[in-house]
């Protein structure tokens, strides 16, 4: 089972809002260290899912369920 360092849940927020904070909150991490996010399901899992790996972060797992996503990113 994965462990975060950190979490946020950003259901409720529109793109592209959602991955700027998801950054800012990522960006304060140690290499290595993993962020637990929450997102709606659509396109603002899809979008900030794509922008996380564009941005050299690993995804370890997600989880999708019927309202919103979870996703465990590790910062690289």
């Amino acid at each position: 089972m994965l462990t975060e360092d950190c979490f946020i849940n950003l259901r409720g927020i529109p793109c592209p809002i959602n991955f700027v904070r998801a950054k800012l909150l990522i960006d304060t991490l140690k290499y290595g260290e993993v962020l637990k996010l929450e997102l709606d399901n659509g396109e603002p899992a899809e979008s900030v899912e794509k922008s996380m790996v564009e941005e050299g972060h690993e995804i370890l797992d997600s989880e999708k369920f019927e309202s919103h996503s979870v996703f465990f990113i590790k910062k690289n």
